[in-house]
């Protein structure tokens, strides 16, 4: 997407800081009520997509909360384990310039959704740390540490958006914190604390990450169907290679929000001669979906 799209968005949607809640498996519960919509039945939702986390043990729990065999808010608001809090930032990543470095699929920009620590979070880091511009480097789309506003980073999510197809490509999901964590431990002498300090999040991480940017393209981008890279195909797209990141955070994870696999690219890729090269290169290329059903009536 054009850079100039990008700082748009951000300066539309950057304001006050915006606080992100999570447990771990609040995922399901969110993609639940927001599928339901206030009026589907918990009989209805088992013939949908998202049939998989009605078995999810956290929805189970909450579920027994419904009397009438309708989703209710209100229960789900009553039965919640305790949540950490994070803070959501907005950022802008990559040029016209050099694609293969900013490792996107087309030329251009993306927008960056940041998930941060909140303040109390990053008082207790900076107790236990030395150097803490070990935990995350300037060549990612991190908070930086020249920013008055800096807290520490804990993962993005880097977008490519196109309002005129009403589509995104969710790029890529990192943490780098939560690899220098691991990464540090025979420079450090203050790992221990460190690693004691990050075991929560790295359970987690990969999970809020992606829940927070699922909200935040239907709710705040109002575009609504997604698409996610598969291993192989996003891969080729965005030139990676040699070291490739984790295989399941592009495929165990998309699996797990119920995105269902599609040999369709994003239709906005596709105008790209390079992107059909590339595509057509390719033995099954893939990527994944997941549209709005509040708009879709995927529920049905």
């Amino acid at each position: 997407m054009k850079h100039q799209t990008v700082q748009e968005i951000i300066a539309c949607l950057a304001g006050e800081r915006t606080i992100f809640s999570y447990f771990q498996g609040r995922y399901a519960l969110s993609l639940l009520l927001h599928a339901a919509n206030g009026s589907y039945t918990v009989r209805t939702l088992r013939q949908s997509p998202y049939a998989q986390l009605l078995e999810k043990p956290i929805v189970r729990s909450a579920l027994a909360l419904c009397g009438d065999g309708k989703l209710h808010a209100s229960a789900f608001d009553i039965w919640v384990p305790e949540a950490a809090d994070f803070v959501l930032t907005l950022a802008s990543w990559g040029d016209d310039h050099d694609r293969r470095y900013n490792q996107t699929s087309r030329n251009g920009s993306n927008l960056v959704l940041q998930l941060n620590f909140n303040t109390g979070d990053m008082a207790r880091f900076a107790r236990l740390v030395e150097y803490p511009e070990d935990y995350n480097t300037w060549a990612h789309p991190c908070r930086r540490h020249s920013d008055p506003c800096y807290r520490e980073t804990l993962a993005w999510a880097r977008l490519d958006v196109s309002f005129e197809t009403d589509e995104v490509l969710i790029e890529e999901i990192q943490s780098d914190f939560v690899r220098y964590v691991q990464w540090n431990k025979r420079d450090h002498d203050d790992h221990d604390a460190v690693v004691a300090f990050c075991k929560p999040f790295r359970r987690m991480w990969h999970e809020a990450m992606l829940s927070a940017t699922i909200q935040f393209i239907w709710h705040e981008l109002g575009v609504k169907r997604i698409y996610y890279h598969e291993h192989t195909t996003g891969a080729a797209l965005k030139g990676l290679k040699g070291w490739l990141p984790p295989r399941s955070l592009y495929d165990t994870l998309p699996r797990q929000f119920c995105m269902r696999p599609t040999d369709h690219a994003p239709s906005f890729l596709m105008s790209h001669r390079r992107v059909r090269k590339t595509l057509a290169r390719l033995a099954n290329p893939m990527f994944y979906t997941l549209e709005d059903p509040s708009h879709a009536g995927t529920t049905h």
